[in-house]
């Protein structure tokens, strides 16, 4: 007799949670690690920040300029892509802005005379000038710009996944409405035709991988229940392997897992694949070892490996790349090279001996998010400043600065984060027709609306969008509080979490994201 989950799966449903809450927290945790790292440097001395500043600008302003020029097809797009990868990458490396001017226009392989025109211009159009820098950020530059310009966009489309909470119940309902006739089970009269056509479907073995996007909208389904669909596994309507449907699920969560952090994280990496080669592949040379029998390893790969916790792991990573050089079959090679199958579980597990303490449990999300939006308005000037950009967050009162931001964040997260608005954007000034422009705070409230009709997946912000002035600025209080005094100890706890983690073992055979320091 079904009663609840628990008996669909060989798991503990609360463990299953548990790790799920980590992950999500995990990923959340690396994204504020990466802002409060990256504004950071903006307080260290004069000397290091303009240097830093000058280095920002120049990411801006190659990102603004070469962008546009190869938009008309996706093939050139990949193209322009490839050229702004480069140049930041000679940036990482601590080049100096004519050094790499130099490099690109010798690499004519890749860049062309317009190309090098553009980023003179570039320079000379921001009064950009930088000498070569020996200092080593954890983070690439390319993520650190991205981090200011998309905080926003990058909370929403964290914000698109469900309730961490409710996750596993929303993914066994997906997995389970693909067993039965949807009109059977709401009991409406169905077409035969229909019937057998969905039959035929849910009895194919082959594996079809589950997307965050099914799991909103099942999500947003709330006609058929996990009730239903666990009364009809009762009465025998489906018919579940116990083992099998464990299996189904396990991977399942690994999917949506995967496939939402990929999409959240294209906002921040978005000329390079969060979906890197698995790390075997990259660390030994398959080509070298195939014709000469030579291990060959890539020195920053073993590093990051290392780092990982996966010292134990590099001879049985050789050993899998040896099988799978003579392998003829490509099922089983894929099996070689993906045999790790407690991805989720290994994560948090990870996170658990190696988190850097911005939150200590999901609940605080909101509030993290509150603060460093306040930061980015706050500060809004001077950061679009340091992106090259023209856009002016609208004006406020000095005199009555904290409330007023407050007030300006509340807006934000209600018309983004909890509302679903399709017009994302900061408040930034602008002009509405002829006569007509916003430039402050009440001007910019008093113009745009909360559109109520639609929510985000994920209700955690709500206590975030309603203003009251005392409770408000009581919310606020102590999480401005610990970001502050966070922003001296960034470089620290990425530092800290980079040698807890030598100790401690992090899946990277798999599609998870590596901790942003690992992926520079």
């Amino acid at each position: 007799m079904i009663k609840n989950i628990d008996d669909l799966v060989n798991f503990k449903t609360n463990s299953k949670n548990n790790e799920i809450k980590l992950v999500y927290s995990y990923i959340f945790e690396q994204i504020v690690s990466l802002y409060t790292y990256t504004v950071s440097n903006f307080y260290s001395d004069r000397k290091n920040r303009d240097f830093f500043v000058q280095q920002m600008r120049f990411t801006g302003a190659v990102t603004e300029k070469l962008s546009p020029v190869y938009m008309s097809n996706k093939e050139n797009k990949k193209e322009a892509e490839n050229k702004i990868a480069y140049i930041l990458s000679l940036l990482d490396k601590g080049e100096s802005a004519l050094g790499i001017l130099e490099n690109i226009k010798n690499k004519d392989s890749l860049f062309n005379e317009r190309d090098v025109l553009l980023v003179e211009r570039a320079m000379e159009d921001n009064s950009i000038i930088f000498s070569s820098s020996f200092t080593e950020h954890p983070y690439s530059f390319q993520a650190m710009y991205s981090i200011l310009e998309n905080l926003l966009s990058i909370f929403k489309r964290f914000l698109c996944l469900p309730d961490p909470g409710e996750l596993l119940n929303i993914i066994i309902k997906c997995r389970l409405e693909k067993e039965v006739n949807r009109d059977k089970l709401l009991g409406k009269e169905t077409d035969i035709f229909d019937s057998l056509q969905r039959m035929t479907f849910y009895s194919s073995s082959t594996y079809s991988p589950l997307s965050h996007r099914d799991v909103i909208n099942s999500y947003n389904d709330q006609e058929v229940t996990i009730e239903l669909l666990l009364e009809a596994c009762s009465d025998g309507r489906i018919k579940l392997d116990k083992s099998d449907f464990t299996e189904l699920i396990t991977r399942s969560i690994d999917d949506v897992l995967e496939g939402w952090s990929s999409w959240v994280l294209t906002l921040l990496f978005p000329t390079s694949s969060t979906k890197n080669l698995p790390m075997i592949d990259s660390l030994i040379d398959g080509i070298c070892l195939k014709q000469t029998g030579t291990i060959k390893l890539n020195m920053e790969d073993l590093k990051k490996l290392c780092i990982l916790g996966q010292t134990e792991q590099i001879s049985d990573m050789l050993s899998k790349k040896i099988k799978e050089l003579y392998l003829t079959n490509k099922k089983e090679k894929d099996k070689i090279l993906h045999m790790d199958t407690s991805q989720l579980g290994a994560i948090a597990k990870w996170y658990r001996s190696c988190r850097m303490g911005y939150i200590t449990e999901v609940s605080q999300i909101p509030s993290a998010i509150s603060v460093l939006l306040y930061d980015r308005l706050e500060n809004g000037s001077f950061y679009e400043y340091v992106m090259c950009l023209d856009n002016k967050i609208v004006d406020y009162s000095e005199k009555s600065k904290v409330d007023s931001l407050q007030r300006l964040v509340t807006f934000v997260i209600n018309k983004h984060l909890y509302h679903e608005d399709q017009d994302l954007s900061l408040p930034y000034k602008y002009s509405s027709g002829l006569f007509e422009s916003v430039n402050t705070i009440d001007e910019y409230l008093n113009l745009n609306k909360v559109n109520e009709n639609d929510v985000l997946p994920n209700l955690s912000m709500v206590d975030w969008a309603s203003y009251n002035k005392t409770k408000t600025r009581d919310r606020f209080k102590r999480p401005l509080k610990k970001f502050r005094s966070s922003i001296a100890q960034a470089k620290y706890k990425i530092e800290k979490q980079k040698q807890e983690g030598i100790h401690h073992y992090f899946p990277v055979s798999n599609n998870y994201p590596l901790p942003f320091w690992a992926m520079k």
